[in-house]
């Protein structure tokens, strides 16, 4: 996507081209942030097919990371969306 873009340049703006680089930073943030929605569900998985003595616990702990997806995401779109930003920040703006 990254090639893409630089590919584009030519025909876009400096400004567009910011903020094609802003929208794909997002959505790489996104992407990672992800993983803690499907990591823990994948390694629940693997964990009910083998026997494991601390299953309890690892659980409990899946379920807090599964938990933070939200959050985690929440977080990700304020600092990589400029309008949610903005939005979030209003008093900081002069």
């Amino acid at each position: 996507m990254h090639k893409i873009l630089a590919d584009l340049s030519r025909n876009l703006s400096s400004s567009n081209q910011r903020k094609q680089r802003m929208a794909l930073i997002s959505l790489v943030v996104q992407l990672i942030v992800l993983a803690t929605a499907i990591l823990p569900v994948g390694l629940l998985a693997i964990l009910l097919m083998i026997e494991f003595e601390y299953a309890q616990i690892a659980t409990r702990i899946e379920l807090m990371v599964y938990c933070f997806h939200s959050t985690a995401n929440a977080i990700a779109l304020i600092l990589t969306t400029p309008p949610f930003r903005r939005f979030t920040f209003f008093w900081l703006v002069k």
